[in-house]
């Protein structure tokens, strides 16, 4: 995919293919196994998410814009399933693992859950007065985490909507401690890793959301700005992109095992 005529603002690959959206609604999916490539324009702003994800055997691509529109496309054939217009632009949108329900988290603090055999909305939760920035489902699709503008990561029953647990950042600077990176290890490791805006991630066990560890990457003196994480497809290692660099971090899954700790190696 080289001397592409804009520069990628969101990124997903999945299920053979790799998905990337920019600036003026300009979208992209390719395949990884053949040639097959196609392009669309989704809304008027910039493109703020991409999601490939699998409902009912069909593969979907779902794209968020600043217009506050989500679009979903099916592939290969990209034929527009729906278009929502939503209260607020999307920051990101998650479906989950098991195909049934998707999740948008928007600037005016709310997290609204859609149910995808018609795309009905079936919940929305105030998250924050904040903007809602991030959003992960666990794989078991029963619990889901959102991150806010305000530093908080919280997770809930994706039954009940009940807030099962708050969780903060540690970088005091309001300007930096947004989580704008959250997710779940894959089954059936149990950690929620997420990122704050600078320097610090943190790795959380999910069997009781009350052991963390938290890692700092980059000189006690100067900010990291981190641009993403996410777990290896065997959960041995976690990457993290910086502005610069890529940095894995191997995970310790025998003491996972063993004890009740987030311990990395």
């Amino acid at each position: 995919m080289d001397n592409l005529p804009y520069a990628p603002t969101t990124v997903d690959s999945g299920y053979g293919y790799v998905a990337l959206a920019g600036h003026r609604g300009m979208a992209m999916i390719k395949s990884l196994s053949s040639d097959w490539c196609a392009t669309l324009k989704t809304g008027l702003g910039m493109n703020n998410c991409i999601h490939l994800s699998r409902t009912n055997g069909d593969l979907r691509v779902t794209i968020c814009n600043n217009d506050h529109t989500l679009s979903v496309y099916t592939i290969p054939d990209l034929q527009k399933l729906v278009v929502l217009d939503m209260p607020a632009a999307i920051n990101q949108v998650q479906v989950s693992p098991d195909g049934q329900n998707m999740l948008a988290v928007c600037d005016d603090g709310y997290a609204y859950i859609y149910q995808l055999s018609d795309y009905t909305r079936i919940a929305q939760i105030q998250v924050s007065t904040d903007a809602a920035l991030a959003c992960a489902w666990k794989p078991t699709s029963d619990i889901f985490a959102v991150s806010s503008q305000d530093g908080l990561v919280q997770v809930y029953d994706a039954t009940t909507y009940k807030v099962i647990a708050k969780l903060s950042s540690t970088e005091p600077r309001k300007t930096r401690n947004a989580p704008r990176s959250i997710q779940f290890s894959k089954g059936p490791l149990d950690l929620l890793v997420y990122a704050e805006h600078v320097s610090n991630i943190n790795i959380v066990d999910t069997r009781t959301f009350e052991s963390r560890q938290v890692i700092r990457l980059g000189p006690a003196d100067r900010d990291a700005h981190i641009a993403g994480i996410t777990f290896s497809s065997d959960n041995r290692s976690i990457f993290v992109g910086l502005e610069t660099d890529l940095i894995q971090l191997p995970v310790d899954t025998a003491a996972r095992r063993r004890f009740a700790s987030a311990r990395l190696l």
